[in-house]
């Protein structure tokens, strides 16, 4: 049996080189090849086996050599056998095949070995290898100067997903979230809101969407009002004009006659006055009644009412009293009530929803301020990351550090051996010059070379 050696935690390749042999002595191969299936592997001592030979690889013949064979085993493979392989724990190997050797039944064991225990500064990271002050350094290099309240003061520039929770966050975080955003008053205040002010920002937003308003339609009505009282009024004067040129032409049903009183008008025809003169002819008479009739136009001041009719206004009249007023064009593009009411409850919804938005995120607000145990659970998983084993929290990690006093003595004993194995000489590589004086405390003499064996003093 030898002993293979201690081997890391989840080594992957601990090799077993065995051989087999007739009872001569002379290397013999087995009635078959070796497999995976015709090995044992006992820990602790203990007669409870590995049950699967998941992580197994046995070739035989090795190397195509007659009776030699290799075992490789896997220790970070658990399928099958969980919690089989752990640190610190011792392993034996047997050979028991339903092969046979030399036409035998064999049982052998191959090989034993160990999982180390990790030493202490690996778990935090430091390299294989390292010297104890080297792995010092490497600690100091990667904690603070100083521990605030007990624990490590550091900048996280990166978290997990979902590792942040409500507990962890601190009061003043908590205010800078909800900085600017809606509070619970806010919303209460527009709950509270009066009709009046309801009516208010209804107003403010019914201008911002370009809507007409009451007091628009209001203004338009007492523009409308005001162009048909001018209207009415400029028709009134055009009745008292009409009132004054109906005087005149009353007269034309028995006589008209001039400034000096030389015409008359009878039924039959157009007389001379008795003061004489020779009788107008039809033109002339006719000319005169033009002028007079204008002349009477010219000078009127109004117009009796209802005296003036649609057909007697002229085109050019109609258009400077429409001119300025509302078209049937411009009325028409005037919202309806229906038109008013869905802007309205569009402006209604537009506000609830920006509510249902703010209060969408103020439920994820936290009730309660953070937890600061939860910070220090934070930062124990930040050290797990780092190498910690599982279960180890920081402070128990920082209380099992040695003390600086205990790592000076542990750094002056490694300087002690190292002046002794610095003495060490090697004339052939891998083997250590030495001078045998003993062996197993019984002295020796000779040198060991030929004609001077080594032998009992």
């Amino acid at each position: 049996m030898s002993y293979i050696g201690d081997f890391p935690e989840d080594f992957t390749t601990v090799s077993i080189l065995f051989t087999t042999h007739a009872a001569s002595g002379a290397p013999v191969a087995p009635s078959s090849g070796f497999e995976a299936a015709d090995v044992k592997i006992y820990k602790n001592g203990s007669a409870a086996e590995k049950t699967s030979t998941n992580g197994l690889t046995m070739t035989s013949p090795f190397d195509s050599i007659t009776g030699l064979h290799c075992l490789v085993i896997d220790t970070s493979n658990d399928t099958g056998d969980v919690g089989f392989w752990v640190a610190g724990a011792q392993y034996t190997v047997v050979l028991s095949p339903d092969e046979t050797v030399d036409s035998l039944a064999v049982a052998k064991v191959i090989g034993t070995f160990g999982l180390a225990l990790a030493p202490v500064f690996a778990r935090v990271g430091a390299p294989a290898g390292a010297s104890v002050s080297a792995d010092v350094a490497a600690v100091k290099a990667v904690l603070p100067a100083a521990l605030v309240a007990g624990r490590i003061d550091a900048s996280v520039g990166a978290m997990a997903a979902n590792v942040m929770t409500a507990a962890a966050a601190a009061s003043d975080l908590t205010t800078e979230l909800q900085s600017g955003l809606a509070t619970a008053a806010s919303i209460a205040a527009l709950n509270n809101l009066s009709a009046a002010q309801v009516n208010a920002e209804v107003d403010t937003a019914i201008a911002d969407a370009a809507l007409a308003t009451a007091a628009n339609l209001a203004t338009v009505a007492g523009y409308i009002d005001t162009e048909i009282g001018t209207i009415i009024t400029n028709l009134a004067t055009v009745d008292t004009v009409v009132d004054a040129i109906k005087v005149t032409t009353d007269k034309l049903d028995d006589t008209i006659e001039d400034d000096a009183g030389t015409f008359r008008f009878t039924a039959n025809a157009l007389e001379q006055a008795p003061t004489g003169g020779s009788a107008p002819t039809a033109v002339e008479v006719a000319d005169e009644v033009q002028t007079r009739t204008i002349a009477a136009v010219t000078t009127v001041n109004g117009l009796a009412a209802n005296s003036v009719s649609a057909a007697a206004l002229a085109a050019d009249a109609v258009t400077e009293i429409q001119a300025g007023l509302a078209t049937q064009a411009s009325v028409d593009d005037l919202p309806t009530n229906a038109e008013l009411a869905t802007a309205l409850a569009a402006a209604d919804d537009a506000v609830l929803a920006q509510v249902a938005l703010v209060k969408a995120k103020t439920d994820n607000l936290p009730s309660d301020p953070a937890d600061q145990s939860l910070v220090v659970a934070a930062t124990d998983a930040v050290m797990s990351r780092l190498g910690a084993p599982a279960g180890a929290s920081l402070s128990a990690d920082m209380a099992a550090l040695p003390t600086a006093a205990a790592l000076a003595v542990t750094d002056g004993k490694v300087d002690g051996i190292k002046a002794k194995t610095d003495s060490l000489t090697f004339t052939v590589a891998g083997k250590v010059d030495a001078n045998i004086t003993h062996v197993n405390e019984t002295a020796v003499t000779g040198t060991g070379e030929t004609g001077d064996e080594w032998g009992p003093a």
